[in-house]
């Protein structure tokens, strides 16, 4: 009987941690360019919660869609697709967190930047 409760205690508390891995707090601007590591021109802000199960369109023309892999306190992974179904990334870029970073995509002759904010201070 002692082992049942123990596993069950067991399943609760990873149940517990994947749920809690999978609470990301960021934002990601998305900016005109990167000026010697600095973002400027910001277009648009996107929050983890506009990216509940589907990607969140970056530019209109050329389609251009993004989605969030994995986030930590530390850094983000991103995913960029050519339309909303999300299926096959163009690129994927892991940018550290309060780092601006140059994104190019050539197959759509766009360059601009991303700046994320990660953590529990952003809400």
């Amino acid at each position: 009987m002692n082992k049942i409760i123990a596993l069950g205690v067991f399943m609760v508390a990873l149940i517990i941690a994947a749920l809690s891995q999978s609470d990301c707090k960021c934002d990601i601007g998305v900016f005109l360019k990167d000026v010697n590591g600095n973002c400027q021109g910001k277009i648009k802000d996107i929050q983890i919660a506009d990216i509940p199960e589907n990607c969140i369109e970056v530019y209109s023309s050329p389609a251009l869609y993004l989605d969030i892999s994995e986030c930590s306190a530390t850094n983000v992974t991103v995913g960029l697709f050519p339309n909303s179904k999300c299926t096959v990334a163009v690129k994927k870029e892991s940018i550290e967190c309060g780092k601006c970073s140059t994104i190019t995509d050539p197959q759509n002759n766009l360059t601009f930047a991303l700046s994320p904010t990660c953590g529990d201070s952003i809400y």
